[in-house]
């Protein structure tokens, strides 16, 4: 008898496991734009210094683009119009006001629909709430921002570009997840150009390594006057005598962070054309690999006139976020 029961417990618990296993599986594929989050809560929290703390955490202007872009596209949901597909959204904000809620930020995945994030921000009032998104702003745009960051690199997991990841990988001694559409533009001693153009948008990257001599290496005027003497000799310009070069006038936005688990400097800037009118956005890193003794650069630029550039260099930073170091 106690051994039929422990047998049908663990029948049972088998049963729980593969039914939360498969949970994900049963719901239905997420809706929205990458780089929109639907805000759910009631109109007059909205039009509120709630609404207004939640606008200046995702509606603050994003780093370092020709033109003023939107860190994320906030669309204001009413709480009793929340059902339907807006459920099914990629990136939901809800607001749960009430008396009796203790303060918390809780994230939760594919709660309504594959691939989903939604995050609650539990409070009492209207002021708990923005002091609440507030304080914890950087980890609010971490969670959407991330989000839309791994949906790209599973994207493009699926459609790898293997001719040009081998290459990458033979020429530098990296393994970057290169998706299909880009191709080597020119290749150089221990330097690379891959990019996927169309009729009206270029997305580039530039790949290259140097040996690591001292901390100056990551001092931003040496980033840039390295970057800037390579494009000056791979990276021309339509006109003749033309080539690509950092904005010198614009002043960088620059962090040092850790890029899987090596120091690495992150600039953001913009780039023009010299002799030609052509510029855009740029996204760098400049990472130590320690154990081969060498700086390697890795850095994603776009042009793209007539659109707005915030979406095209996520893209591109999601390809320069699958960057690791290959065994030489």
């Amino acid at each position: 008898m106690v051994l039929l029961f422990r047998f049908s417990l663990l029948l049972f618990t088998f049963a729980f496991i593969a039914c939360d296993t498969n949970k994900s599986e049963l719901l239905p594929g997420s809706t929205g734009k990458s780089g929109e989050v639907i805000v759910v809560i009631a109109q007059n929290h909205w039009e509120s210094s709630l609404g207004s703390a939640i606008r200046k955490v995702l509606a603050q202007p994003y780093p370092a683009l020709p033109q003023e872009e939107s860190l994320f596209n906030v669309v204001n949901v009413k709480t009793a119009a929340f059902k339907g597909i807006l459920r099914r959204h990629k990136n939901i904000l809800y607001l749960d006001i009430r008396d009796s809620s203790k303060e918390a930020m809780v994230k939760k995945k594919e709660v309504w629909a594959k691939g989903q994030i939604v995050v609650t921000i539990y409070a009492n009032n209207n002021l708990a709430a923005a002091k609440l998104i507030l304080s914890r702003s950087q980890k609010l745009i971490s969670y959407f921002a991330d989000a839309d960051r791994y949906r790209l690199m599973k994207g493009y997991s699926k459609i790898k570009n293997k001719k040009v990841i081998d290459e990458l990988e033979k020429n530098l001694q990296i393994k970057l997840s290169i998706p299909m559409g880009y191709d080597v533009a020119s290749k150089a001693n221990r330097f690379m150009w891959i990019r996927k153009e169309t009729g009206e948008t270029s997305q580039g990257l530039f790949i290259y390594d140097y040996p690591y001599t001292d901390k100056k290496s990551f001092s931003v005027e040496s980033i840039v006057h390295f970057r800037d003497s390579l494009t000056r000799a791979y990276v021309p310009g339509a006109l003749e005598g033309s080539y690509m070069k950092v904005v010198k006038e614009f002043p960088p936005v620059v962090k040092e962070v850790s890029f899987n688990d090596n120091y690495a400097i992150e600039v953001r800037g913009l780039w023009d054309v010299e002799g030609d009118f052509m510029g855009g956005p740029y996204l760098s890193y400049t990472i130590l690999d320690i154990e081969h003794n060498r700086v390697i650069c890795a850095e994603a630029y776009v042009y793209a006139p007539k659109f707005s550039k915030r979406d095209y260099l996520r893209q591109m930073e999601a390809i320069l976020l699958t960057l690791k170091f290959a065994k030489k």
